[in-house]
């Protein structure tokens, strides 16, 4: 399965993250998971399976155009929260050149 999430992550890397692109991404996940448990009961092993589940989907942007979800969207400004501030951006540059 992580193979089949670290496929997804890469192919929204550079989607911007929205509403619409989150649940599209989850929903893509569930649909891969369902599909490769399915190939693994038919007998295929577990690399089979893995490559027709990647395989059998496009690209992003044919997967958000099937979607109806534009990939110029406006990344929400909550994706900046948790960015770190100056300072402490300065603080750990600091800590981090005192260990070396």
């Amino acid at each position: 399965m992580k193979t089949i999430h670290d496929y997804l992550d890469s192919l929204f890397l550079n989607v911007p993250i929205t509403p619409e692109t989150r649940k599209a991404k989850e929903d893509l996940s569930a649909i891969m998971e369902d599909h490769y448990h399915e190939l693994i009961s038919q007998g295929k092993s577990e690399h089979e399976a893995i490559g027709a589940v990647i395989s059998e989907f496009g690209s992003v942007d044919e997967l958000l155009q099937a979607l109806d979800i534009s990939s110029e969207a406006s990344q929400e400004d909550e994706d900046w929260t948790d960015a770190l501030s100056e300072e402490e951006s300065f603080d750990y540059w600091q800590t981090v050149r005192y260990f070396e």
